[in-house]
């Protein structure tokens, strides 16, 4: 597919959100607006405000296959799992999760037993589980 491709980046926008509603921890939506332009699972931030976040993401396929990551720290350390773009939404929820409380991601701390039903955007807005961006 092409790396531009609008309705693959569409898709991946609609899989972060279905996975982010999979997660039994809290976790942040962002925009990686400095590449891809898709949506990514913000997990956290490990310092203070100007370090970088743990995310998890899939990137459009640029002639390749691509499949789901999580980055440690900005990319300090890289995750690379074997579940493509059309792998069920559930099973890359579960490897997000299992990968995440393995690397010690921020989100994966119990912050509170109301909080861990909840996912927010880089905003801050939490949205409910189903709620649209």
């Amino acid at each position: 597919m092409d790396f531009n491709n609008n309705d693959e980046i569409a898709q991946i926008d609609v899989l972060v959100q279905q996975i982010a509603e999979r997660l039994t921890f809290p976790t942040g939506i962002l925009a990686d607006m400095g590449g891809t332009g898709v949506l990514q699972l913000d997990l956290g931030q490990r310092g203070g405000a100007d370090d970088p976040h743990d995310t998890a993401g899939i990137d459009p396929e640029d002639g390749e296959d691509s499949y789901w990551w999580l980055d440690v720290e900005g990319g300090t350390h890289t995750v690379i799992s074997t579940h493509g773009i059309r792998t069920d939404p559930t099973i890359v929820a579960r490897w997000i999760e299992d990968t995440a409380h393995a690397e010690g991601c921020p989100a994966t701390i119990d912050i509170s037993s109301s909080a861990s039903s909840q996912h927010y955007i880089d905003t801050g807005r939490y949205l409910k589980h189903g709620e649209a961006l």
